[in-house]
C-alpha cells in the first residue's frame, strides 16, 4: 500500500483565509484507497518532526505545501536537504 505524507507549513492567516490544502489533498488520497498521515507545522521545529517521522515510516511521496515556504520563515528546502531527502 502506498504512503503519502502531507506536511502543510502555513502561517495562522491562511487558515483565516481557508488558504490549506492539505485536508484536501487527504480526502482525494482516501477515494484512492491510498493511505496519508497529515502534519500541520507552524514553526521549524514541528516541521523538523515532520520531516523526521515521514522519512522513519519510508513513506512513498512526501508533500510539502504552505505560504511558509514562500517567505523563507521555515526554510523548508535546507530542512529537507538536512535528512537527505534531496539529490
Amino acid at each position: 500500500m502506498k504512503t503519502v505524507h502531507i506536511i502543510d507549513c502555513h502561517y495562522a492567516k491562511d487558515y483565516y483565509h481557508d488558504k490549506h490544502e492539505g485536508p484536501i489533498l487527504q480526502q482525494l488520497l482516501k477515494a484512492f484507497n491510498i493511505h496519508s498521515d497529515y502534519r500541520i507545522t507552524l514553526d521549524r521545529k514541528h516541521f523538523r518532526e515532520a520531516v523526521v517521522q515521514a522519512n522513519k515510516a519510508k513513506c512513498d511521496v512526501l508533500h510539502i505545501a504552505g505560504t511558509a515556504m514562500e517567505t523563507g520563515s521555515l526554510r523548508p528546502v535546507g530542512e529537507v536537504a538536512y535528512f537527505g531527502l534531496t539529490s
